[in-house]
C-alpha cells in the first residue's frame, strides 16, 4: 500500500504507519510518481458525480479500480 488521501487531513498523518496525503485533486499526481496499479475510492461524503469525475480521470491509470 502506498498510502491514503484525504481531503481532510488532521493532525494524524499516518494510519498503521502508511502516509496519509492530503488533497484527492492531487490523486493523478500520486499515481505518476508511485506506479500505483490499484485504487479504492472509499468516500461517502463526496456526490456520485464527483467521484465519476475521479473514475474518469483515472481509469486508465490503473489496472483496478474499486
Amino acid at each position: 500500500m502506498a498510502g491514503f488521501i484525504d481531503n481532510y487531513l488532521t493532525e494524524r498523518r499516518s494510519i498503521e504507519g502508511i502516509k496519509i496525503h492530503n488533497g484527492i485533486d492531487k490523486l493523478e499526481r500520486y499515481l505518476a510518481k508511485s506506479k500505483i496499479s490499484d485504487v479504492f475510492i472509499a468516500l461517502p461524503e463526496i456526490e456520485r458525480e464527483r467521484i465519476e469525475q475521479i473514475i474518469n480521470k483515472i481509469h486508465l491509470k490503473v489496472e483496478r479500480l474499486s
